[in-house]
């Protein structure tokens, strides 16, 4: 049997039952550490939380401040391991609408991480509202174009709260948007 410090290497021959086994575990930084902490955004305006189930006890956020005063996003380090239960437990608050991370009230900001759990590829990012995104939705030239592109995007409570204090704190003062926007998650939120 023989062992490295660095990387550690285990062989085992045994000639009489002719089985021999390797594992091989290097340190190098091309492997998904599962314990590393990464940080996770609550988007809603309101106190959300779940069960742990690495630890003991819950994982609660504060709400986040989203008005035109402060803009503060709540944040906290949540292992890769309790991420992983999670979306295996289905929690709809990271995995979103479609278990993809579509539509998801915590955003998983590392890459890495959202890679791993399938929720973007090198070639499609994570569906999730952002300021840019609200942006150059506001862009879009034609109304009709526009009403689409947020009854696409614009699908639970947290992405309609976000979406009307974005309108305030970015200042967006096309009229016939901002009313269709204001009607669209009112009407839809029970106001």
């Amino acid at each position: 049997m023989a062992r490295k410090s660095s990387n550690t290497e285990v062989t085992t021959d045994v000639e009489e039952e002719l089985i021999t086994t390797e594992v091989t575990i290097s340190d190098d930084s091309d492997t998904f550490n599962v314990s590393k902490k990464v940080e996770v955004i609550n988007l809603a305006q309101w106190n959300c939380g779940f069960p742990s189930y690495i630890g003991r006890g819950d994982i609660n956020f504060e709400p986040s401040v989203l008005n035109e005063d402060r803009f503060r996003l709540s944040k906290l380090l949540i292992s890769r391991e309790e991420l992983i239960d999670q979306v295996s437990a289905n929690n709809k608050l990271i995995c979103g609408l479609d278990n993809n991370g579509s539509h998801a009230t915590l955003y998983i900001n590392d890459k890495e991480t959202r890679e791993y759990l399938g929720f973007e590829t090198k070639d499609r990012p994570q569906m999730v509202i952002t300021d840019n995104k609200i942006k150059s939705w506001f862009k879009v030239d034609n109304i009709n174009e526009f009403k689409e592109v947020i009854l696409e995007n614009v699908i639970t409570r947290c992405e309609k709260f976000y979406l009307l204090s974005a309108i305030k704190r970015l200042k967006f003062n096309s009229y016939d948007k901002v009313v269709f926007c204001e009607n669209y998650c009112k009407k839809n939120n029970g106001f």
